[in-house]
């Protein structure tokens, strides 16, 4: 009976030892806990980033308080979970966001042109001043865009490159002298524009596609290892200051794999980026697509995690913002090849199926195209997604009835549009 007794304090002494290890205690706030609609709490417990516990500050103190607890008055602040960015280019930005000149905020067309002269005077020769998005003529008191007679005033001595959305990129006269670009200089599916002299005019347009505009963007002054660094650091803890935990980088043009994801890679393998990521991978290079599948395939896979202290901290997902429907885009790709889209659809569905054990019951991909030609629009699921390679489109379904045609295998399938 003793020993029983014994026991029992023992138990009570170690829960009242683990009610009391919080390491982070948040109080007086208006915390939503996302369990109920209009639900807050006052006070939040966390160990090692998970959560203990929500309730009154009074409480929470009481039970989870220790020495060493770190204690954050809210001061009456709405506290919220973290926010996820589902469509960003977190790596890509990361690696240049020291270098560049943010206009966002910025209330007047004419202080932004300050801005510009004032990066001008601290930026070295032979460097870029670059605004890369993160503005629109709507924030500003003016309702305008700058024009060039503007830019060009602004800064006469040093290139200066300015992108407005996916759309429209501005080029000062130093800019376009720095790249040598004239009458001849061609970027497919972009339009460089030119004067009534055939003089590049310093605009750049996106048609197709935006090729010139994040080629030319690829051209300008790029920042050391030691500098990427430093700048990926920034960027995950600027996005942190939106409230941004968590985000899913859809890859895109200029962002090579895998030199371009070096910085972050090794940052999340030193556990020190601050916003959890899935990444996707693009191919870079039009008659290259499938090379780079190949490649890529051979080196990394899906949910591969280089940030090992933290769930999925820094995830591979899969081909990146090309898995899309970009049909208006065919005509950048008109002479390539019709079989391109059915190796690379068979290399995708390969490697699907293999990693979960089922390659052997994937059939020749023609009989696939036939098999899936010859059914009604009936018998098909609707789209789930849409992958442009060379001018075709590779369309991914799932059948209705996949079992009985295909002797018991439910799963993916290609069909031509």
């Amino acid at each position: 009976m003793k020993r029983i007794i014994t026991m029992s304090i023992l138990l009570l002494g170690l829960l009242s030892c683990a009610q009391h290890n919080a390491d982070f205690i948040l109080v007086n706030g208006k915390v939503t806990t996302m369990e109920k609609p209009g639900e807050f709490v006052e006070a939040v417990a966390s160990k090692d980033g998970i959560i203990l516990a929500t309730g009154t500050s009074r409480s929470i103190l009481a039970k989870f308080k220790n020495d060493s607890t770190l204690v954050i008055d809210a001061l009456g602040k709405t506290v919220i979970p973290g926010l996820n960015d589902s469509h960003i280019h977190i790596i890509r930005e990361g690696l240049n966001f020291n270098s560049e000149l943010r206009w966002d905020g910025v209330k007047t067309l004419h202080r932004a042109m300050e801005l510009l002269k004032e990066q001008a005077a601290r930026t070295p020769e032979g460097t870029w001043i670059k605004v890369v998005g993160g503005w629109n003529e709507f924030q500003f008191e003016e309702k305008r865009q700058p024009t060039l007679d503007e830019i060009n005033a602004a800064v006469p001595d040093k290139p200066v490159f300015i992108t407005y959305l996916y759309g429209k990129a501005f080029l000062n006269k130093k800019g376009i002298e720095v790249l040598g670009y004239d009458k001849d200089t061609f970027y497919e599916g972009s339009l460089v524009e030119l004067d009534k002299d055939g003089i590049p005019t310093g605009m750049l347009y996106a048609k197709e596609t935006p090729k010139a505009i994040y080629t030319t963007l690829g051209l300008t002054t790029k920042l050391n290892e030691q500098e990427r660094l430093n700048s990926t650091l920034q960027f995950y803890r600027e996005l942190n200051r939106f409230g941004i935990t968590s985000a899913i980088d859809a890859a895109g043009g200029g962002q090579h794999y895998p030199a371009d994801y070096e910085v972050a890679i090794q940052l999340a393998r030193a556990n020190k980026l601050t916003v959890r990521t899935s990444y996707y991978l693009f191919a870079q290079q039009k008659g290259r697509e499938l090379q780079d599948y190949q490649e890529w395939i051979g080196r990394t896979k899906p949910n591969k995690n280089d940030q090992m202290l933290l769930a999925n901290g820094f995830s591979m997902e899969g081909a990146g913002e090309n898995i899309d429907d970009k049909r208006q885009n065919q005509s950048a790709y008109r002479n390539q090849s019709p079989h391109e889209l059915q190796e690379v659809g068979h290399i995708f569905f390969g490697n699907y199926l293999g990693q979960r054990g089922n390659i052997e019951s994937l059939p020749n991909h023609d009989a696939i195209f036939e098999l899936l030609q010859a059914l009604p629009s009936a018998e098909i699921e609707n789209r789930v997604v849409e992958l442009i390679v060379g001018k075709y489109i590779l369309k991914i379904v799932l059948l209705r009835n996949g079992q009985k045609l295909l002797q018991g295998t439910n799963t993916l399938h290609t069909s031509e549009l």
